[in-house]
C-alpha cells in the first residue's frame, strides 16, 4: 500500500527538482528516507509548528531546490502565511505545503483553504507550479472543508501580469489553468505545437513539459508580453519560443508543420470561420489535432470545425465564473449538436484526417495512421473516430502492415470491452485468419504482426468459448522465432505458450501442457540473452529501448515455470498454480482467465470435466467470500496493516452500524479516521469525534487511498458506488458483515 510520504513524494517528484531538499512537519523521517533514495540532499526538521519552521528555515546555511512543510496550525492566521511564505521564498525555489488548520472552514475563501494559502504565496513572490494543474484534478480543486496542499514556485523577477493564470488566483484563472492541462493529455511525446494565443506564456509553460513535446511555439501580442514570456517561462521549458504574432499569423506555417494547435484562451466567435479552419488543417500533419476553446454563446464553432477537420471530443467546462458553482468537465456527445448543458466553456478535440497528405515509406505505409491509430498513447481517443479509421485502413491497403495494424486496435477493442458482440468477435477471427493466409513473406515486419494477431486472436477465441481455435492460434504463435525481432513482441510468444499449456492442462493433456510451458521458459531464456547481446544507446528514451517491455519476459516466464512445478502436484496443480504464482500474475493471468472464458469444450469427458471444475471454482469463490466476512482476526489484520502503512481507514456508514463498525475496530487495538455518508444532512457533522465526509472526498487529496469499512444496510449500492470509484474489492474496501456486530439483516 502506498503509505502518506510516498503520496507527497509521487506529487513532487514530477515537476520539481530533487537535488536538495528540505524536509519539515509530518513523516519527516519516511520523507528523508525515500528522498535519499532518490539521490536526493536532505536537511531535516523536527519542527511541529509554523514558527519553528519559519526559525530552521531562516537558520538554514544554504537555499534549496525544494522544500516541504507538513504541519497542523490550530491557531492560523494571516501573519503565519505571510512570515512562512516569506522564509520560504528566501531560502527555496519550490515548495510543497500542507498546513492543517485547526478551524473548519465552510468555503473557500476561509482561513487556511488553497486560495487564502495561494494568494499570500503570491504576494510573497511565488506562483502557482504549472505542474499542479497535472497532479490534481478540477473537480478536486473544490476541497472544501479538507486540508489543501499546495506546490508553488519562486517567480524569476517581480514584474506583474494581469495575463499570467499561475499567479492570479480566482475561479476563471482556475478553469484556464485546468484547461491547458486537459489539453495537453492529447499532445503525443515529440509533437510540435502551436499555441495561437499563449498570454504571456503560463499555458505554454503547463503544456509542454507535461507532454514532452519536441516544441512549443506560444504567440503573443506584444513586445511587453514577449518580454515577460521570456523572463518568467522561456528558460528551463524544453524546447519553449515565444514570437510575437496574432493568431491568425498561422498563416505564415509551412504545410504540414504542426502536429497540435492549441488555443485555450478566449478568441471571439468571429476568428474561427471556414478560413481559419482551412489554414490550420493546412499546417496541421496528418493525425494532427486542433483542441480549442469557446465561451459557451460561441457554439456555433462547432460546425465550422466539423466542415473542415475530424471531431474527436466536445466536453463542456463548469465552474469557471463562479466559485459558489463546483468546478466539472462534462463529456458532450459529439453526434447531438442540440445538447447545450450548462457550462462556461466548450472544449473541442479535432483531428485532420490521417489518412489524408503525403504517404511515406516506412514500417507502415502512412505514418499519420499509424500515429493515429495503432501507437499506444498516441492514437485517437474517440471510440467511434478510432473504429473509422480502422476500417479505412483495412478497406484502402486490405494487405499492408496499416491493415495489421488496424486489425490489432480492433481486437483489442473488442478484449477490453466488458461485454463484447459475440458476432463481432466471429467476424474479427474470420477476418484476420484470412490475412494471416496471406502473409506468406518471412520479413520482420510480416513476422511481428503474424505474433500479434496470433496472439490476440487466441484471446479472443477464448473469450468466444472456442478453446480449440484459442489453442491453436496459441500454438501457432508461440512456434514463432520473435526474438529476431524484440523483447516486446517475444512477450507474446511467452504469453501464448502459458494460455496454450493452461489450455492443454484443461483439456486433460499433461505433456502437452508440459511441453508448451518449457518452450515458453525457453524462449524466456533466448530473450535474455539475445538482450544481454545487443548493443544499446543510452541516450534513447527507455519507451524505444524496450527495457520496459523486457520486465514481462521475466513476469511470463515465472508463470510458466509455476505451470511446470504445479504439474507434479498430479490432480490438484490448480490450486498449486493459484499459490505458486504471484499477486501481479494472478490478476494478470489466472483470475482473467476464469473471467473471461466459459471453459466451452467440445466432447462430453471435456465438458464434463469443464462441469466440474466450474463447480469447484463456485463453491472456492464462495469459500473465499466465507473468509472475506468480517471477523476478528480478519478486520485485525486489516486494520494493522493499515497503521503500519499510515494508510488512513473510514466507515461507510454514520448510522448505528458504522458506530458498532467503529467500536468492533477500537476493541481490536485500530482507529478510524473518519466517516462516509450519503446523507448531505450529515456532512460537515461529527461521530464519536470523527468527522463525516461526503463520498466524493474519496478522490480528494485529503482521503485519497483510504481503506473503506462498509458499515451500512445498503452495502451493495455502496459497493457499487466503490468500484465506479476505481476502489479493488479486498484491496480497497471491504463490506462487515452486520450480523456479526449485532444488526440483523434479514
Amino acid at each position: 500500500m502506498t503509505s502518506h510520504a510516498e503520496r507527497i513524494l509521487d506529487r513532487v517528484s514530477r515537476g520539481c527538482s530533487l537535488n536538495r531538499v528540505f524536509v519539515a512537519g509530518e513523516d519527516t523521517a519516511a520523507l528523508a528516507d525515500l528522498l535519499r533514495l532518490r539521490g536526493a540532499i536532505v536537511e531535516e526538521s523536527r519542527a511541529s509548528t509554523i514558527a519553528e519552521v519559519i526559525d530552521d528555515l531562516r537558520a538554514a546555511s544554504t537555499s534549496f531546490s525544494l522544500a516541504i512543510v507538513c504541519i497542523s496550525a490550530p491557531d492560523l492566521g494571516d501573519e503565519d502565511a505571510r512570515y512562512l511564505c516569506a522564509a520560504l521564498r528566501r531560502a527555496t525555489s519550490t515548495a510543497y505545503l500542507r498546513i492543517t488548520a485547526g478551524t473548519n472552514p465552510g468555503h473557500l475563501e476561509d482561513i487556511g483553504s488553497r486560495p487564502w494559502w495561494e494568494r499570500h504565496a503570491v504576494a510573497s513572490g511565488f506562483r502557482r507550479h504549472p505542474s499542479v494543474a497535472h497532479l490534481v484534478t478540477y473537480e478536486q480543486l473544490d476541497s472544501r472543508g479538507m486540508t489543501p496542499w499546495l506546490l508553488i514556485e519562486a517567480v524569476p523577477q517581480r514584474s506583474e501580469s494581469p495575463l499570467d493564470e499561475l499567479r492570479q488566483i480566482t475561479a476563471d484563472t482556475d478553469a484556464a489553468i485546468w484547461r491547458y492541462a486537459r489539453a495537453a493529455q492529447f499532445v503525443r511525446r515529440h509533437d510540435r505545437v502551436l499555441d495561437l494565443d499563449c498570454g504571456v506564456g503560463a499555458g505554454t509553460a503547463i503544456v509542454g513539459p507535461a507532454a514532452l513535446a519536441a516544441s512549443v511555439v506560444g504567440f503573443v501580442r506584444d513586445q511587453a508580453a514577449l518580454q515577460y514570456a521570456k523572463a518568467h517561462y522561456g528558460s528551463g521549458r524544453g524546447a519553449v519560443e515565444f514570437r510575437v504574432a496574432q493568431p491568425t499569423d498561422v498563416s505564415q506555417c509551412p504545410d504540414e508543420s504542426i502536429d497540435v494547435v492549441v488555443s485555450c484562451r478566449p478568441l471571439p466567435s468571429t476568428f474561427w470561420t471556414a478560413d481559419v479552419i482551412d489554414e490550420i488543417r493546412r499546417v496541421l500533419t496528418p493525425g494532427g489535432r486542433l483542441i480549442c476553446c469557446v465561451t459557451e454563446e460561441d457554439l456555433g464553432v462547432r460546425y465550422q470545425i466539423s466542415s473542415g477537420l475530424l471531431l474527436e471530443h466536445v466536453l463542456g467546462q463548469s465552474g469557471a465564473h463562479s466559485e459558489s458553482e463546483l468546478p466539472r468537465w462534462r463529456e458532450v456527445q459529439i453526434n447531438n449538436p442540440h445538447e447545450r448543458p450548462g457550462v462556461d466553456w466548450w472544449f473541442f478535440v479535432a483531428m485532420k484526417d490521417p489518412l489524408s497528405g503525403t504517404a511515406a515509406t516506412n514500417s507502415f505505409e502512412n505514418p499519420g495512421l499509424h500515429a493515429s491509430v495503432s501507437t499506444i498513447g498516441a492514437r485517437v481517443t474517440g471510440g467511434t473516430l478510432l473504429e473509422q479509421f480502422c476500417c479505412d485502413a483495412i478497406r484502402e491497403s486490405a494487405s499492408s502492415p496499416d491493415a495489421a495494424g488496424a486489425y490489432c486496435v480492433l481486437g483489442y477493442q473488442l478484449l477490453e470491452a466488458p461485454r463484447p458482440d459475440s458476432y463481432f468477435i466471429r467476424v474479427w477471427l474470420s477476418e484476420v485468419d484470412a490475412y494471416l493466409r496471406a502473409l506468406l513473406d518471412d520479413e520482420p515486419a510480416t513476422l511481428q504482426w503474424r505474433v500479434l494477431l496470433l496472439f490476440l486472436a487466441g484471446r479472443l477465441a477464448m473469450r468466444h468459448a472456442n478453446n480449440a481455435q484459442a489453442l491453436r492460434s496459441f500454438q501457432a504463435c508461440m512456434s514463432e522465432d520473435a526474438t529476431r525481432i524484440s523483447s516486446l513482441v517475444a512477450t507474446k510468444t511467452i504469453e501464448a505458450a502459458y494460455w496454450a499449456g493452461l489450455l492443454c492442462a484443461r483439456n486433460g493433456d499433461r505433456d502437452a501442457a508440459r511441453e508448451s510451458w518449457s518452450r515458453g521458459v525457453e524462449i524466456a531464456k533466448s530473450c535474455i540473452a539475445a538482450e544481454a547481446e545487443s548493443p544499446r544507446n543510452l541516450r534513447e528514451s527507455m519507451e524505444l529501448s524496450g527495457f520496459r517491455e523486457f520486465s514481462h519476459v521475466f513476469d511470463v516466464a515465472g508463470r510458466c515455470a509455476a505451470g511446470l512445478a504445479a504439474l507434479a502436484e498430479g490432480p490438484r496443480w490448480e490450486q498449486r498454480l493459484s499459490a505458486l504464482l504471484p499477486q501481479s500474475s494472478i490478476a494478470a493471468g489466472w483470475s482473467s482467465a476464469v473471467k473471461e472464458s466459459r471453459w466451452a469444450l467440445e466432447d462430453e469427458r471435456s465438458r464434463a470435466r469443464e462441469a466440474m471444475f466450474a463447480f469447484q471454482w463456485q463453491r472456492d469463490l464462495q469459500l473465499l467470500e466465507v473468509k472475506a466476512s468480517t471477523n476478528d482476526a480478519l478486520v485485525r489484520q486489516i486494520v494493522h496493516r493499515c497503521h503500519a502503512t499510515e494508510r488512513s481507514v473510514v466507515v461507510w456508514g454514520a448510522g448505528t452500524a458504522g458506530k458498532r463498525v467503529l467500536n468492533l475496530v477500537l476493541g481490536l487495538g485500530g482507529t478510524i479516521d473518519a466517516f462516509v455518508d450519503s446523507n448531505p444532512a450529515k456532512h460537515g457533522t461529527s461521530v464519536a469525534g470523527r468527522p463525516v465526509i461526503a463520498p466524493r472526498m474519496l478522490a480528494s487529496p485529503e482521503w485519497l487511498g483510504s481503506f473503506v469499512l462498509i458499515g451500512s444496510m445498503h452495502a451493495g449500492e455502496v459497493e457499487s458506488n466503490l468500484l465506479q470509484l476505481g476502489l479493488s474489492r479486498h484491496d480497497d474496501f471491504m463490506r462487515v458483515d452486520l450480523d456479526l456486530i449485532g444488526i440483523p439483516t434479514h
